[in-house]
């Protein structure tokens, strides 16, 4: 069991205290320009900065939130920050608010936190929420954000300022999703895991399994943090640890797809094809239109030679993969290399 003062502490690391300040920075800009902030002191610090704002506003707080939700709106994920470059990562061009969060935690879940962060430093009622993907309130939403949606296998995290809701990913405010309120430190180990998921990315491996070990130290049956950890591992060429990580994921989750699917990547680089096989038949079970994991059967049915199988499961991976996907050139390659291997075979 961490103590509180360790949970405390990571708790605080994961919030992204840099972007809080950028914000609040340029609000304070914001609302000079709009007069209804005077001069600060000099010597005034960042960290008071919200604090100084909350008290010495000349309107109401009502009218505030207004313009605290219109600044949102109206600068968003497209102008905060498009000049602002994070020092030491320089994969990434900070162009956005969502790159510089991106750079520096992970995606919505920090962008949310941020905001929600400067919120609750000048003392608005601030709540954090996680959503899961079928229960997205798609009704109102416009057609990009209807295809974000249809692109991401997980759900969204969003911030709630005074009862409005505000899904940074999707840019909107005053949405109906229906979702479950997260503590700040649930919120903390979401963002330590998608920060060690993009760390991944990064092929900074080492690093991502610490993020995820901190993540888990925070809460220890979090399936996501397990299985990212496992794919750090795997990437590493661990499998027997990687498949432990998935092991736990999935004892927490029995219908955790990706999961299921990823032990079964592991499994095949022990060479324990058959066993692999199992493991995306429980994915695609759980998932029928899980692309990834029709590819990856497909993949280890050749090495055992079961060609024909193996076209099925390749036509049907590329049958759910759609027009533009980087993946469908793989899956096209691999569909015309067993054609002939059946071909070979049957003359």
């Amino acid at each position: 069991m961490v103590s509180k003062e360790r949970l405390e502490k990571l708790v605080r690391a994961a919030m992204p205290p840099a972007a809080t300040r950028k914000f609040l920075q340029l609000f304070y800009e914001f609302g000079r320009g709009e007069g209804f902030f005077p001069e600060k002191p000099r010597d005034l610090k960042d960290e008071e900065l919200g604090k100084w704002m909350r008290a010495k506003k000349f309107i109401s707080d009502n009218e505030l939130l207004e313009r605290l939700t219109r600044w949102i709106k109206n600068y968003g994920t497209e102008k905060i920050f498009s000049d602002f470059q994070p020092q030491g990562i320089s994969r990434l061009p900070a162009k956005t608010l969502a790159n510089f969060l991106l750079t520096q935690h992970g995606d919505c879940i920090a962008m949310s936190t941020a905001l929600g962060e400067m919120a609750s430093r000048m003392g608005f009622n601030v709540q954090y929420f996680s959503v899961e993907k079928e229960n997205l309130d798609l009704s109102k939403m416009p057609e990009r954000a209807k295809e974000i949606i249809e692109r991401q296998t997980g759900g969204h995290s969003y911030v709630a300022i005074e009862g409005l809701q505000y899904d940074p990913t999707l840019g909107k405010i005053g949405t109906t999703h229906r979702g479950k309120e997260e503590t700040r430190e649930q919120r903390a180990a979401d963002i330590w895991t998608n920060h060690g998921a993009f760390l991944v990315g990064m092929r900074r491996y080492k690093l991502a399994i610490k993020s995820q070990e901190l993540a888990l130290e925070i809460n220890p049956r979090f399936a996501i943090a397990w299985n990212n950890k496992g794919v750090a591992l795997d990437d590493l060429g661990e499998y027997d640890k990687a498949i432990e990580c998935y092991d736990k994921a999935l004892e927490i989750n029995p219908m955790y797809e990706q999961a299921w699917n990823n032990k079964g990547a592991a499994l095949a680089g022990l060479k324990r094809y058959a066993e692999a096989i199992k493991c995306y038949d429980k994915a695609l079970e759980i998932n029928p239109m899980y692309a990834k994991a029709w590819y990856n059967k497909g993949a280890d049915l050749v090495r055992l030679e079961r060609y024909k199988e193996a076209i099925k499961c390749a036509k049907e991976a590329l049958r759910l993969t759609p027009e533009g996907d980087p993946n469908r050139q793989v899956m096209e390659k691999l569909l015309s290399e067993l054609r002939k291997k059946l071909k070979n075979k049957n003359d």
